[in-house]
């Protein structure tokens, strides 16, 4: 690089922003997928059955860190406000179910 060039600064991020960031980014995958699959049943809710507890949880905690970082506002994102209680309705039905 001659003298006269300036270096371009790289931003260092942490090994832990790094990781929480790809983590993040494969549960928005995973819920994109989750969304575009879901099959709706006949009473109007959304059927949770073909997935399994593990990434509910993990797509409510995402989905509720998102309204915490006010990534979404539960007036105005209504669709994902009622994803969210759907989605909670049926772990709480499967938490009883196991008892």
């Amino acid at each position: 690089m001659s003298e006269n060039e300036e270096e371009i600064p790289i931003e260092v991020i942490s090994t832990r922003e790094t990781i929480h960031s790809e983590i993040e980014e494969i549960l928005i995958k995973k819920l994109f997928t989750v969304v575009e699959k879901i099959a709706m049943l006949p009473s109007g809710d959304l059927d949770f059955k073909p997935y399994d507890d593990r990434l509910l949880i993990q797509l409510e905690a995402l989905i509720e860190k998102k309204f915490v970082q006010k990534v979404f506002d539960q007036r105005t994102d209504r669709q994902i406000t009622s994803f969210l209680s759907q989605l909670k309705r049926e772990r709480t039905i499967r938490d009883f179910d196991h008892v």
